[in-house]
């Protein structure tokens, strides 16, 4: 099966451009700087919340506030002191990967491998 074929069904306003990445919408609870943290992060980068302030419209502190609530959604991990890279569930979220399922979010088991 393609990728085309898992996604034949969904409504092209369903997806939504992060960076270089194309996905299906966000969950309610993501935020724009959620978006633009996960951008930053999918890269293969580990960074500081100042480097991503930096390289962003948002302070630190709010970049420092969202990083947690990314961390509780296991999309970043904390590698060290104030340093965060993204995890595989991060990555298939921004791979396209993750597809909505009865209001929740779930990860396309078609698209892993």
């Amino acid at each position: 099966m393609s990728d085309e074929d898992l996604f034949e069904d969904t409504d092209p306003d369903d997806w939504i451009e992060i960076g270089s990445f194309r996905v299906l919408k966000q969950p309610d609870w993501m935020t724009e700087t959620d978006l633009q943290i996960m951008d930053a992060l999918g890269r293969g980068l580990i960074l500081s919340p100042k480097i991503i302030a930096d390289n962003t419209d948002k302070s630190r502190e709010a970049i420092s506030r969202r990083l947690n609530t990314l961390q509780a959604a296991s999309y970043v991990k904390k590698t060290g002191r104030g340093r965060y890279k993204i995890t595989e569930e991060g990555m298939e979220f921004l791979e396209g990967r993750v597809l909505p399922e009865n209001d929740d979010w779930s990860i396309n088991p078609e698209r892993n491998g």
